[in-house]
């Protein structure tokens, strides 16, 4: 059985629905790291991706810069009831005032999403106001 996963080899997601749905309802995903990730560019080409992944417990993107798109985080984790911490370690760009749209909504033990690159400023100038869960 599948529990941890680390994309060893995915640098950037680029494209419309790329990787949408790709660990769709798979219960047996605990941990998810994208280790050399750096950019994501597409509309709505994440979404879903981890929806329903009830066993899921900690994403991490510890080298994502930049997320650009409308959509491109929409539902990501959607419903990832047991889903606890999301790391963006090194994102400082965001480009979709709708980028994370519903991407964390019915996790209902999430305790922690950290932005440490953002600032406040950042995220209010592009109407990233709150993550509803």
């Amino acid at each position: 059985p599948l529990s941890d996963i680390a994309l060893t080899s995915l640098e950037t997601i680029d494209g419309q629905y790329a990787v949408q749905y790709m660990f769709y309802n798979r219960n047996n995903i605990i941990n998810a790291v994208f280790p050399k990730l750096k950019s994501i560019n597409g509309s709505a080409c994440c979404g879903s991706m981890f929806a329903y992944c009830r066993g899921l417990n900690t994403i991490s993107f510890p080298v994502l810069e930049s997320i650009i798109g409308e959509r491109a985080f929409t539902t990501i984790c959607y419903q990832c009831t047991s889903l606890e911490n999301v790391y963006f370690d090194s994102l400082h760009t965001i480009d979709g005032k709708t980028a994370f749209t519903v991407a964390f909504k019915g996790c209902t033990n999430l305790k922690r999403i950290d932005f440490p690159k953002l600032t406040n400023n950042f995220l209010l100038s592009h109407r990233i106001i709150s993550i509803e869960f």
